[in-house]
């Protein structure tokens, strides 16, 4: 269900089961895990996705975040294997990114 705020911004809920949205009221932080990314609240900057099953990182799989602002991702042991070249392109607020476990093709 979406909703509207004072500001007449379009919200959608936190993706739960998928991910925990800290900070209720402002939604600043999501912390999620699962075999794709979900489209975030507008107010989510943050994500950290752990033990996930995201394998590549590319544009397709980052699709659901080009409506966001998010500045930050995490992605800890994912097994992340490939990171494509078009990953972030339409991901232009990042300022953080953190991969652990990228394996070399």
């Amino acid at each position: 269900m979406q909703t509207t705020d004072n500001d007449g911004v379009i919200d959608i809920p936190c993706p739960t089961p998928i991910c925990i949205c800290q900070d209720r009221q402002l939604y600043h932080e999501a912390i999620c895990s699962g075999e794709y990314i979900p489209r975030m609240p507008a107010r989510v900057t943050q994500i950290t996705f752990m033990n996930g099953q995201i394998k590549v990182l590319s544009g397709i799989t980052m699709a659901n975040l080009t409506i966001s602002s998010i500045t930050m991702l995490n992605f800890s042991n994912n097994g992340i294997q490939k990171m494509e070249a078009d990953a972030l392109s339409h991901v232009t607020t990042i300022v953080q990114l953190d991969i652990c476990n990228l394996e070399a093709d």
